[in-house]
């Protein structure tokens, strides 16, 4: 069972939450933004570092707003009807404008560039993708490749916290997209919905989990290299030597590879996101000094093993790559 409230209790607390900070915000905007800009002149202006947070701060809220206001005018107007082609496609499309505008408001404020090495990927469809994940920002990345600019519609496999953020519980919950716990009970029902998801994949779409489960910090990683070698000990001596990556979960992979036998398998990489895990780390590190690089591999279903201890070597192997891979981009 979720943690979480009911959805009326949950959006009577977080959209007037929403409205009443922006107002705020608007309100003392024209006394912030000046001092902002006098503050950042005076101490040697870094770029403007702390008027573009704010900005930044007031972009992100709304466009979480106008996600939301999107997200209510597909029920009103497809509610009724739900599960019809009309809902789906109201639904995804203010999902896509949602996850464009935080993209790039974060580019016009933030400074980063996206770099993708290999685009010509995302235009693939039949595929369970696995993210890697040091942000929160980075879960927008695949709907961001595979979706706008790839063409494909995107399922996900999403934290039940993020129903916290009123765009994600408006629309993205109102898509075939299921909400996970990060430590379910044993025999978890969740795990036969995480199935049901995987057999949906199709050539028009891709179905995203993020394996790691969280962010990555030494004392992370050291937990999850113990975790590991109490039942697969040969693996722990590959996790301890990762610099920047968690070891997966692997559950949640099994679940949807089950559902979607015939499949690709995705891995997606990034480096540069780092820097923007929490607010504080956002404000100190804008403007961003380097791009996010984004690097895709694409595994045939065929060279992908089905038992589940092989599976698990082969893909601590592809993440000790991508592991090197990110190091690489991070050192250069």
């Amino acid at each position: 069972m979720s943690s979480l409230p009911p959805k009326p209790v949950r959006r009577a607390i977080t959209l007037p939450a929403l409205t009443f900070g922006i107002l705020i915000a608007i309100v003392v905007s024209p006394v912030v933004v000046p001092v902002l800009i006098l503050i950042d002149l005076v101490t040697g202006p870094r770029r403007m570092r702390r008027t573009r947070f704010w900005l930044l701060v007031i972009g992100s809220a709304l466009t979480e707003f106008g996600g939301a206001c999107l997200g209510n005018i597909a029920l009103v107007r497809y509610g009724w009807r739900r599960g019809n082609p009309g809902w789906f496609e109201g639904n995804e499309r203010a999902q896509f404008w949602w996850v464009t505008h935080h993209l790039d408001n974060i580019q016009r404020f933030a400074g980063p560039k996206i770099e993708v090495e290999n685009p010509e990927e995302c235009s693939i469809g039949n595929a369970i993708v696995l993210s890697h994940h040091t942000s929160h920002i980075d879960s927008l990345l695949p709907a961001y490749l595979f979706g706008p600019h790839g063409g494909l519609h995107v399922q996900y496999t999403l934290k039940d916290t993020l129903q916290w953020l009123p765009a994600m519980d408006l629309v993205v919950g109102n898509l075939p997209n299921v909400w996970i716990r990060r430590r379910p009970e044993p025999g978890s029902p969740m795990f036969a919905e995480i199935e049901r998801l995987g057999a949906s994949t199709d050539h028009g779409n891709v179905t995203v989990i993020f394996p790691e489960g969280t962010f990555f910090t030494p004392e992370r990683l050291d937990a999850g290299a113990t975790r590991v070698a109490e039942k697969r000990p040969d693996l722990e001596p590959m996790i301890r030597g990762f610099k920047h990556c968690l070891p997966i979960r692997p559950a949640g992979v099994m679940a949807l590879l089950r559902g979607a036998p015939d499949a690709d398998l995705v891995i997606i990489g990034h480096a540069g996101l780092e820097d923007f895990v929490f607010l504080a780390d956002i404000a100190s590190n804008i403007p961003a000094e380097r791009p996010w690089k984004i690097h895709l591999w694409r595994f045939a279903r065929s060279t992908v093993p089905d038992d589940e201890d092989e599976l698990l070597t082969w893909l601590t192997r592809r993440w000790v790559e991508m592991d090197d891979w990110i190091d690489v981009q991070m050192n250069s």
